[in-house]
């Protein structure tokens, strides 16, 4: 009612899967309320509906508040979604998501989800200043600049060791590979050799000058040597905490959460697992000093990942 506009650096947290198991959500689903209705029931849209009025204190306290405020989906009685209400961006009299890649976002589905009506616009210097123009296509967009400034290991005859041949299947370095091999005593050690080499031998730079990063539950078990304090999390974004560092080492295979894909496919949202994978590589790219139109040399030992990175920088995508 004022008018005010909405500016959202960067894309926010808007749908995270609730910790609930398959027979506490029989049990809401079954147990009746009220003597008729069970404690909750889905519309035909997917949204919770808590029914329960004597329900006031216990382990569903979460789900009958988030319920309540209309804030709750389920998909296929197996998984529980928040979602945040949309209704708050629709209270706005504009919103902009400053932001690079978005189709390739979670954020761009849940408006998908909703028909959250958008319009893409690109961002272009003119006459000293920084201006919103009509939206140029990832694949017409200049980067030579970014081809000069990103070289990407690649093994060269002379190398003794090929340390991109633990990532040549597609799935290498995804979670469930990667539980794989830190089981794996010699290909742990390997993968942690294979990091100290590349920086030490093949960068030639310090440790202070390398940025690294893997899924948080496996850093201390891949960590290269003398990396410890050089770790930056794989979903970072949005900081320049790291806008000095060189050297980018990147032991990790990114693909949506497997239920979160489905859950939006079931509700008619066509989603692009490749986009997704390489918007959340650049934007872990783009905390090194890349950001400030200097060199980096990268190590993706995932050959889906480099290979997603190499189309994009040659406009392949």
């Amino acid at each position: 009612m004022q008018g005010y506009i909405l500016i959202l650096d960067e894309v926010m947290n808007v749908i995270d899967q609730v910790g609930i198991s398959k027979d506490d959500l029989n049990v809401l689903t079954s147990t009746k309320s009220n003597g008729e209705e069970p404690m909750i029931t889905i519309d035909d849209k997917g949204f919770v509906h808590w029914n329960s009025e004597e329900y006031f204190y216990g382990h569903f306290e979460q789900i009958r508040n988030l319920a309540n405020a209309n804030n709750l989906m389920i998909y296929e009685n197996t998984a529980m979604y928040w979602l945040f209400p949309v209704s708050a961006f629709r209270g706005f009299e504009e919103v902009y998501v400053l932001t690079y890649m978005f189709k390739g976002q979670i954020q761009s589905y849940y408006y998908d989800l909703f028909q959250v009506d958008y319009t893409y616009y690109s961002v272009a210097k003119m006459d000293g200043y920084y201006k919103l123009v009509d939206y140029i296509p990832l694949h017409k967009e200049d980067k030579r600049h970014l081809r000069e400034l990103i070289q990407i290991y690649h093994s060269a005859p002379t190398d003794k060791t090929n340390l991109n041949k633990m990532g040549e299947k597609h799935s290498a370095f995804s979670k469930s590979k990667l539980t794989n091999l830190v089981g794996n005593t010699n290909q742990q050690k390997l993968l942690k050799n294979n990091g100290f080499n590349f920086y030490h031998n093949k960068a030639k730079v310090p440790s202070n000058e390398v940025m690294w990063t893997t899924f948080k539950q496996f850093e201390k078990r891949v960590c290269p040597k003398n990396l410890k304090k050089q770790f930056v999390a794989v979903t970072a974004r949005a900081t320049n905490d790291y806008a000095n560092k060189s050297t980018c080492i990147y032991f990790a295979n990114r693909y949506m959460n497997p239920i979160t894909k489905k859950f939006f496919s079931s509700k008619g949202v066509r989603i692009d697992e490749e986009l997704f994978a390489l918007s959340e590589l650049l934007q872990w790219l783009f905390r090194s000093r890349i950001r400030k139109g200097e060199s980096i040399y990268v190590y993706i030992p995932s050959r889906r990942m480099r290979t997603l990175l190499e189309e994009y920088l040659s406009n392949n995508l």
